[in-house]
């Protein structure tokens, strides 16, 4: 069992998801299957996934897969960067609430 396949990938999967409801949701015009915005995407989500508080979730993959890692509890993608309770934005013109908190700056 591959450490990515147990926990990273099923977490970038959720990510892609979102983005990709958010859009149909905002009907914004942006063609999901265009090369760019397949780069721009997992370019933003591999950024995401750099924060320092994704780490232990990298650790509980490794354990979940039967290496000897100490796991500790972690927050998955949803607590990180979709809170329900996200700070609103105050460059909107209509205050709507963010779609999505930086993790690095989180």
């Amino acid at each position: 069992m591959q450490p990515l396949d147990v926990c990273t990938f099923p977490q970038w999967k959720d990510f892609v998801k979102r983005f990709q409801e958010r859009v149909i949701l905002d009907r914004a015009p942006v063609n999901l299957q265009s090369r760019e915005a397949i780069i721009t995407m997992n370019s933003l989500i591999l950024n995401q996934f750099k924060s320092p508080l994704f780490c232990p979730m990298f650790r509980y993959a490794w354990s979940k897969a039967g290496f000897p890692i100490e796991s500790i509890r972690f927050e998955g993608l949803k607590e990180i960067c979709f809170e329900p309770d996200a700070i609103i934005c105050t460059d909107c013109s209509d205050n709507r609430g963010s779609f999505i908190q930086c993790a690095l700056t989180n």
